[in-house]
C-alpha cells in the first residue's frame, strides 16, 4: 500500500505541478494582457489629451470666428447706410438736375421774350 501511495503521491505532485505551470503561464500571460492594456490605456489618455487640446483650438478659433462675424455685420451695415446715403444723393441729384433744367428753359423763354421786346421797342423807336 505503501508504493501505491508513493505512486499517488508523485502523481498528485505530477498533476499539481502540471497545474502550476498552467497557472504560471496564465499568470504570464494574464501580465502581458495587463501590460498590453496599460499600453492601450496609455493610447487612449494620449488620444483624449490631443481631443482636449483641439477642442481648446475650436474654441479659440469660434471666438475669432464670433469676432471676425461681428466684424463683417458691422462692415455690412455701414455699406448698406453708405448705399442708402448715395441713392438718396443720386435722386437729389436728378432732382437738382432737373430743376436746373427748368431753370435753363425759363431763362431761354425770359432770353427770348427780352429779345422780341428789343425788337419790338426798335420797331416802335424807328418807326
Amino acid at each position: 500500500m505503501e508504493g501505491t501511495n508513493t505512486k499517488l503521491l508523485q502523481d498528485i505532485r505530477l498533476v499539481v505541478r502540471d497545474e502550476l505551470k498552467g497557472i504560471q503561464c496564465d499568470v504570464k500571460g494574464l501580465q502581458g494582457d495587463v501590460k498590453g492594456l496599460q499600453g492601450g490605456f496609455k493610447g487612449l489618455e494620449d488620444r483624449f489629451d490631443r481631443l482636449e487640446f483641439d477642442v481648446k483650438q475650436l474654441k479659440v478659433e469660434s471666438k475669432d470666428n464670433y469676432k471676425l462675424i461681428q466684424r463683417a455685420n458691422v462692415l455690412h451695415e455701414k455699406n448698406t447706410s453708405d448705399l442708402q446715403q448715395i441713392a438718396e444723393g443720386v435722386v437729389n441729384a436728378r432732382i437738382m438736375t432737373k430743376k436746373v433744367e427748368d431753370h435753363d428753359e425759363r431763362i431761354l423763354d425770359l432770353e427770348w421774350r427780352s429779345e422780341m421786346h428789343e425788337k419790338a421797342l426798335k420797331k416802335v423807336t424807328n418807326g
